[in-house]
């Protein structure tokens, strides 16, 4: 007897491709729910329409956080951080990319221009970031951008008491650093 494997795998796959065929006519997908694409000129299922919403209300909200940020006066060009510190700028500039490089003090693009958080400074005067600062940026720089530091800044924080970060930094730098291992380790607060 010559077995011959080809022929024998195509009887078997036309075997199992009628019986599903004939499965699925008799009972077609009942209950499941299917992400399909939507043809062109028809309207998204609820749950594509219900994610793009989301979606949606997630960029009004980073844009609504960024324009809060950019405007708060809790980000300065360099060379208004230059002058709110009293320190010339050519001193300055080349510091804070050092202190960038080394993760003791970070930054924002937009358009093109860094700035630099204020509040990474002494409020009681001081040229050099807080130091507690480069261990905050030490557990968050591996997960988030700038942007996403200066959100992490901002936001009220339930670890904190409902405090935002950027006003325990200098007063209360432990516990800035352990809501920082809490942001990281992916525990929600509220």
């Amino acid at each position: 007897m010559t077995i011959e494997p080809d022929k024998d795998v195509k009887a078997s796959a036309n075997e199992v491709s009628r019986t599903e065929i004939s499965a699925l006519a008799d009972n077609p997908l009942k209950g499941q729910e299917l992400d399909e694409c939507p043809r062109p000129g028809t309207a998204p299922t609820a749950r594509v329409e219900k994610r793009r919403t989301c979606e949606e209300r997630e960029e009004k909200m980073v844009a609504l956080a960024r324009a809060h940020i950019l405007t708060c006066g809790d980000f300065l060009l360099v060379q208004d951080l230059a002058n709110h510190l009293g320190i010339d700028i050519a001193f300055l500039s080349p510091a804070l990319m050092r202190w960038e490089a080394d993760h003791r003090i970070f930054s924002i693009d937009h358009d093109g221009s860094r700035s630099f958080p204020v509040y990474a400074f002494p409020s009681q005067g001081g040229a050099s970031p807080i130091p507690s600062l480069r261990d905050v940026l030490s557990v968050l720089c591996p997960m988030k951008d700038g942007w996403g530091i200066s959100f992490w800044f901002i936001s009220p924080n339930g670890w904190l008491g409902g405090k935002r970060p950027q006003d325990l930094l200098s007063t209360e730098p432990d516990r800035v650093i352990s809501a920082a291992h809490e942001e990281a380790s992916g525990v929600m607060h509220g």
